[in-house]
């Protein structure tokens, strides 16, 4: 059966340990009242926790807005101001740790995948989020959305880790045959490229692939690991031209689009032997 006919609804076995969906936006005037607002309603039965977070070091300005290291250590440094952190997510039946973090400029929900279905509930959760923002300020203008995923597979036997992913996609066939000894503790190969899908939006899609090889400290197992990291955005220019009076519905259908292409590219990295055996039509 052609991949093609392979929906996220279909696929019955997650891969997924780390999931972010992110938000920014300029204009809002008064984040506090923004909070305070969710916190009444929205996030009243979501989150069973909040408090500020200040940043590490106020004196110096970050440019980064978020990121993943390859270890899934969420790193979030945007622009250095006070985030408000919403934890112990209680919105739904779930093991996923989820958190909410806010500050005047962005929004983001963080999943740490435990047990991950898909990622309609955390969409639906940012749709009512951002409704709240665009009514409370008018003046509110998105200035980019993404979706960030993690997945991994690591196993002792290089042919089953290859089984779940392509080969080709990882370019491993020169390290395959390396015979890793007790002086090898780790070996990291990595790869990465930026690709655009013309949709209704140009999706922008950074796509990473990491292989390397893992040893259990105590019985010195070695395995091998291959993790893809799928990062897909759509920028100011592409949202403005798309939808120049911004809506929750508006933004809610481009996270969907954008979603649709990272599952898509997530096809492209996994066998068809993989999608047969955990999908279902």
């Amino acid at each position: 059966m052609p991949k093609s006919k392979f929906n996220r609804y279909s696929l019955k076995h997650n891969l997924l340990k780390k999931v972010s969906v992110s938000i920014d936006f300029d204009g809002l005037t008064n984040v506090d009242e923004f909070i305070n607002a969710l916190k009444r309603n929205e996030l009243a039965d979501k989150f069973a926790a909040y408090r500020k977070v200040l940043p590490p070091n106020a004196s110096r300005m970050g440019t980064e807005n978020r990121a993943y290291n390859y270890d899934g250590v969420f790193i979030n440094n945007s622009y250095q101001e006070i985030k408000h952190l919403f934890f112990n997510y209680t919105g739904q039946d779930t093991k996923d740790n989820v958190e909410l973090v806010l500050n005047s400029s962005n929004i983001s929900i963080l999943i740490d995948c435990v047990d991950y279905k898909n990622i309609d509930i955390y969409l639906d959760l940012i749709h009512s989020l951002i409704k709240r923002l665009l009514d409370i300020d008018a003046f509110v203008k998105i200035r980019n959305i993404g979706i960030r995923k993690i997945g991994a597979f690591e196993h002792t036997k290089v042919a089953e880790v290859f089984k779940v992913f392509l080969p080709e996609m990882f370019t491993m066939s020169e390290h395959i045959p390396l015979n890793i000894t007790e002086k090898v503790k780790c070996l990291r190969t990595s790869y990465d490229d930026t690709l655009v899908f013309l949709e209704q939006y140009p999706v922008l899609v950074n796509l990473k692939r990491l292989v390397r090889h893992l040893q259990d400290p105590t019985t010195k197992e070695h395995k091998l690991q291959a993790i893809l990291d799928i990062d897909g955005h759509i920028e100011e220019k592409a949202l403005s031209q798309n939808m120049p009076n911004t809506s929750a519905d508006d933004v809610m259908n481009a996270l969907k689009l954008t979603n649709e292409v990272l599952f898509e590219t997530f096809k492209m990295a996994v066998t068809q032997q993989y999608l047969e055996q955990h999908g279902c039509i």
